[in-house]
């Protein structure tokens, strides 16, 4: 259990902070394109919104997904592995699609593709942050407050901003992908 809990604490470069804020910044981005005319949300309702997100998902999945099966791929080396557990990671939430799930209003292809740059994105922090979990489950955190914070100040819904912001993600896969194969190195003890 410590080794999984441990790289949570795990101090991280402010830099690689200060890019797992970048989900939000695209969700602000998105919004601001769709227009500002929606509610605003109350404190208690994005409190609520960053709670039930970060139990949900980041947390858990985190530490499943870059605390215990991203190491375990990294023999095959960072793209590979950061490919691999996007698919695996995609895959997983795919019997979302079948069942009663807001996921359901997302086509899947757009949500895998989005998965897939998130987790060549979450992979170079990772490998930045010298596998430090932090800065992953506050990127992970950050994009699922973001696409809900669109839909509950009614600036877009999850379908279109998925659609919407899968560019600005794919740009960040690419200059992180570029990285992870000429200059990321796996973290220590991985």
């Amino acid at each position: 259990v410590s080794a999984l809990v441990d790289p949570l604490l795990q101090s991280a470069p402010i830099g690689v902070w200060a890019l797992a804020l970048m989900p939000l910044l695209v969700a602000v981005v998105v919004g601001w394109r769709r227009s500002a005319n929606g509610p605003s949300i109350s404190p208690t309702v994005a409190l609520t919104l960053v709670g039930m997100n970060l139990l949900m998902g980041p947390l858990g999945e985190e530490l499943g997904w870059r605390g215990f099966l991203l190491p375990r791929a990294t023999g095959s080396g960072l793209v590979l592995a950061a490919l691999s557990v996007g698919v695996v990671w995609a895959l997983w939430h795919l019997p979302l699609w079948w069942l009663p799930s807001p996921h359901r209003e997302i086509r899947y292809p757009v949500f895998f593709a989005t998965v897939v740059c998130f987790s060549m994105t979450m992979t170079a922090l990772w490998a930045a942050g010298d596998g430090a979990l932090g800065p992953i489950v506050v990127f992970h955190l950050c994009a699922n407050v973001g696409v809900g914070w669109l839909e509950i100040s009614e600036r877009t819904d999850a379908s279109t901003a998925y659609r919407l912001a899968l560019p600005l993600y794919g740009t960040a896969a690419v200059a992180a992908t570029g990285w992870l194969a000429l200059g990321a190195t796996i973290p220590a003890g991985s």
